[in-house]
C-alpha cells in the first residue's frame, strides 16, 4: 500500500472520530439543556410551593436579620415584603420574648441543631400580638459552619386563645369544686367514687383519698342504701329500654355516714355521664348538707302534731259543750262526723280533706249553744218561729267559728251544712257548685243519721228510709257522688251508725 492510501485511510478514522466527538458534545449540550429545563421546572415548582403555602417561610442570618421571606409574612403578620425583609426579627418579637430567643439562637449555632414547636409572641402591623408555632434548622456551608437559620411559622393565635380560655374556664371550675360548701362527685356504673371535691373533709371528715377507697355500701346507711339500688336499678332499665334522656336528673335524700360515727342527712342531685356515643357510663352528681334542714322539719312536724292534737282537743271540748246543752242529741255530732269522713274516704278526698272533714261533723251544730234548752227538748212539734230559731244556729256556729284559723274550712262547713243542691236550704239558698264538696257530704251525713236516731219529737226512722230519701233526692238536695258513696258504705260495706268516742 502506498503512502497516499495511508494518509486517506487515517484521515478518514479521524473524520470519523471527530464526528463521533460532535455528537457526543450535542448529545451532552441537549443533556445538560434538558438538566436545566427540569431544574428550571423544580425551581419553579418549589417557588411556587413557596410562595403559595399558607405558611410563613423564612431565612435568616446569625445576627437575626431576615434575608429571605415568602408572602407568608404579609398574610400572617400583615407586612409587605419590603417592609419586614432587612429587618430584625426582634424588633417584631414581644419583649417578654427576646431575651429568650437570643439565647437560644447563640445555643444553637453553637449546637448546629433546629427547634420544632416554638411558641412565640410576633407583633402584627396593627400593633396586635399573634401567637406563632416555629420550627428551623441550621444552614450549614462547606465548611461545616453554621451561617443562619432556616425556618417556617404557622398563626396558632385562635388555638392558643382558645386553649387560654380553656384553661381560665377549668381553673375557674377547679376553684368552685374546691371552695364550695357542697360535695362534687362522680362514680362509675358498679358505684366506686372515681372523684369528690375536697368539701369532702368538711362535710363528713372523710378526705377525697379515703372517700375513693370505700364501697357505697361503707358511705351510707342500709336504707339508704336501698335507696340508691332502687333508683339505680330504675334508670338501667330505662336505658335498657331506649328511654334514656341526657338531661335526665334526679333529686334524693341520702343518710351518709360521718368519720366520726354519727349520720349525715344530704341532698343529692345526680345525672349521668355518657361517652361519645351517648351510652350511660358513670353517674355525677351534687350533695348539699340537709341535716338542719330535717332536723327543723322534724322538729316542726312534731309541733304540728302537738298543735293538732291540741285543736282536736279544743274541738272536742267543744263537741261537749253542744251536747251538754242538748242532751237528747248526744252524740250525734259525733256519728255525724264518723259518717262524713268515711263518704269522704269512699270518695277518694286528701287526707287533710277527711281529717278537716271529720273535725268539721264534730262541731256543726254548735250554734245550737245560742237556741233556749227547752226548744231543743221539747217533745211536741214545733211551731213556726221556734223552727225559725233554730234554723239560726248555722249562722250562729259559722258567727262563732269564723275568727278561729282552722287549717281546714270548717266555719264555712258549720254554716253551709243545711244548704241544699237547689238552693231549696237555708241560711242562704246557695245551690250546686257554690256550695264547699266538705259541706255537701256532711249535708248527706246529717240527713242519714238524724233520720235515723231518736228525737225528743218522734221516734228514730230506719236507716232504709234515711237511705230511700237521700236516694230519691239525689243530684235534687244533695250532691250525687256523696250520695252514691254514702249508699255503698251502707249496701255493699256493711257501714254501720254506732256510738264514737270523740
Amino acid at each position: 500500500m502506498n503512502d497516499d492510501s495511508k494518509t486517506n485511510q487515517q484521515l478518514s478514522k479521524e473524520n470519523d472520530l471527530l464526528r463521533q466527538r460532535i455528537q457526543d458534545l450535542e448529545k451532552t449540550e441537549s443533556d445538560l439543556k434538558q438538566s436545566k429545563d427540569a431544574l428550571c421546572r423544580s425551581e419553579e415548582k418549589y417557588r411556587s410551593i413557596v410562595e403559595t403555602t399558607a405558611e410563613w417561610i423564612w431565612e435568616m442570618d446569625l445576627t437575626g436579620r431576615h434575608t429571605f421571606s415568602n408572602r407568608g409574612v404579609t398574610a400572617i403578620l400583615g407586612y409587605s415584603l419590603e417592609e419586614f425583609m432587612g429587618q430584625s426579627t426582634f424588633s417584631f418579637l414581644h419583649e417578654e420574648d427576646r431575651p429568650v430567643v437570643k439565647k437560644t439562637l447563640l445555643r444553637l449555632i453553637t449546637e448546629k441543631r433546629g427547634w420544632k414547636g416554638w411558641i412565640l409572641r410576633w407583633r402584627h402591623k396593627d400593633g396586635t400580638y399573634l401567637y406563632l408555632e416555629s420550627n428551623a434548622s441550621p444552614l450549614i456551608n462547606t465548611a461545616g459552619e453554621c451561617i443562619g437559620f432556616i425556618g417556617t411559622d404557622r398563626d396558632i393565635t385562635a388555638h392558643k386563645q382558645a386553649e387560654e380560655m380553656l384553661k381560665r374556664s377549668e381553673e375557674k371550675y377547679r376553684f368552685l369544686a374546691e371552695n364550695m360548701n357542697d360535695n362534687i362527685f362522680t362514680m362509675d356504673l358498679n358505684l366506686r367514687t372515681t372523684y369528690v371535691s375536697p368539701s369532702m373533709k368538711k362535710i363528713l371528715g372523710f378526705t377525697p383519698e379515703e372517700r375513693m377507697k370505700q364501697h357505697i355500701t361503707e358511705q351510707v346507711t342500709p336504707a339508704s342504701m336501698t335507696l340508691i339500688g332502687e333508683i339505680l336499678s330504675e334508670e338501667l332499665e330505662r336505658e335498657q329500654k331506649g328511654l334514656g334522656d341526657p338531661n335526665r336528673s334526679i333529686k334524693f335524700e341520702v343518710e351518709y355516714y360521718h368519720k366520726n360515727g354519727s349520720t349525715v342527712w344530704m341532698e343529692n342531685v345526680i345525672s349521668g355521664i355518657r361517652d361519645d356515643r351517648g351510652v350511660l357510663i358513670g353517674i355525677h352528681g351534687v350533695s348539699r348538707d340537709i341535716t338542719e334542714r330535717r332536723r327543723s322539719e322534724y322538729d316542726l312536724k312534731e309541733s304540728f302534731e302537738r298543735l293538732r292534737k291540741s285543736l282536736g282537743a279544743t274541738v272536742q271540748a267543744i263537741a261537749l259543750t253542744v251536747e251538754t246543752k242538748d242532751p237528747y242529741t248526744a252524740g250525734h255530732q259525733r256519728r255525724v262526723a264518723d259518717l262524713a269522713r268515711s263518704i269522704a274516704t269512699e270518695m277518694g278526698l286528701s287526707s287533710e280533706q277527711i281529717e278537716g272533714l271529720r273535725m268539721g261533723g264534730l262541731i256543726h251544730d254548735i250554734g245550737k249553744v245560742s237556741v233556749p234548752a227547752e226548744i231543743l227538748s221539747t217533745t211536741r212539734k214545733l211551731i213556726h218561729i221556734e223552727f225559725d230559731l233554730i234554723k239560726t244556729h248555722s249562722q250562729s256556729g259559722y258567727d262563732i267559728l269564723k275568727d278561729i284559723e282552722f287549717p281546714w274550712p270548717i266555719a264555712r262547713m258549720v254554716l253551709e251544712h243545711h244548704e241544699r243542691m237547689d238552693g231549696s236550704g237555708y241560711p242562704n239558698g246557695l245551690t250546686g257548685d257554690n256550695l264547699l264538696l266538705e259541706s255537701r257530704i256532711l249535708a248527706v251525713a246529717d240527713v242519714v243519721e238524724s233520720m235515723a236516731s231518736h228525737r225528743p219529737y218522734r221516734p228514730a226512722l230506719s236507716i232504709e228510709k234515711a237511705l230511700v230519701e237521700i236516694e230519691k233526692n239525689k243530684g235534687i238536695l244533695y250532691d250525687n257522688v256523696a250520695v252514691d258513696a254514702c249508699l255503698r258504705l251502707f249496701r255493699d260495706k256493711d257501714y254501720e251508725l254506732k256510738e264514737v268516742g270523740l
